[in-house]
């Protein structure tokens, strides 16, 4: 089986997706499958959209036999601006390839109708141009196509940070995936809720790699940094809909009750939004 994975960054980035997706690449590599995965060029999330950020260089790698092929993001403004306009369209295939955040990458579409493929795998939201791109060549080659999108809900009854992942458009580009991996049955639930059909829905959970997770010295690190007590760490991206802000504030609280317990955020940080 050969198997195409669609996805905005790939190792050597190192993100709680990115690497789900170069385990799950290895374990197919290991079972004897054939495993591609096109991507942009980008490093810094930023890249996606502005020039000057740190990128990655373009062309074909090989990562644990996994085949890799890095395409450059496209940084026109008139060309950006001129798609923005088309993304206003009323239609889900446009508004999902062209409407906010999509990017441009020359080449990639069709290099994905060029390549024969049993299964496409994409995700995650909201990069809707990618998944659009990764379902277009499922289509094109008339092979299944399988979407872990991990949705972010954000908080309940609040819609700041889930409105930019459930718009009916990207609803519709899952609803379009013949399988749709969801990270918790919170997510599945939400999916079906907004018109996901319940059959193509499976809750697909994600563990962690000990080899990456143990080994590391604790002391060492609150000792250079000067840190003694008790410790609220924040792994991951730093950005608002990862919860950072929030929990910044909810420390702030803490502090101000008498709290000594310090803050380690490790990850990297968000510039735009």
């Amino acid at each position: 089986m050969h198997a195409v994975f669609v996805v905005p960054r790939f190792y050597p980035y190192r993100g709680g997706y990115e690497n789900s997706m170069l385990s799950i690449a290895g374990c197919l590599v290991a079972r004897g499958h054939h495993v591609t995965v096109f991507t942009t060029t980008a490093q810094d999330l930023e890249s996606l959209w502005l020039p000057g950020f740190q990128t990655f260089p373009a062309g074909v790698s090989t990562v644990d036999g996994i085949s890799v092929r890095r395409f450059a993001v496209s940084y026109n403004r008139w060309a950006r601006r001129a798609s923005r306009f088309l993304g206003l369209v009323p239609y889900w295939r446009w508004k999902a390839q062209f409407w906010r955040p999509a990017f441009h990458v020359p080449g990639l579409r069709a290099a994905l109708h060029s390549i024969d493929a049993d299964v496409f795998h994409v995700g995650p939201l909201p990069y809707n141009n990618l998944i659009y791109a990764g379902i277009e060549a499922a289509e094109h080659h008339r092979v299944p196509v399988i979407a872990t999108p991990c949705t972010h809900l954000g908080e309940e009854a609040n819609t700041e940070v889930a409105r930019h992942y459930v718009q009916r458009y990207q609803i519709d580009l899952l609803q379009r995936c013949h399988r749709v991996l969801c990270m918790t049955a919170a997510e599945q639930v939400k999916l079906a809720a907004l018109g996901v059909a319940a059959e193509k829905l499976a809750v697909f959970g994600l563990g962690f790699d000990m080899k990456l997770a143990t080994g590391g010295n604790s002391q060492a690190i609150l000792s250079r940094n000067g840190i003694a007590g008790p410790v609220v760490l924040h792994l991951g991206m730093k950005a608002y809909e990862k919860g950072s802000i929030t929990l910044i504030e909810a420390m702030k609280q803490l502090w101000s009750s008498g709290s000594e317990a310090s803050l380690v955020m490790g990850g990297p940080s968000l510039r735009v939004r």
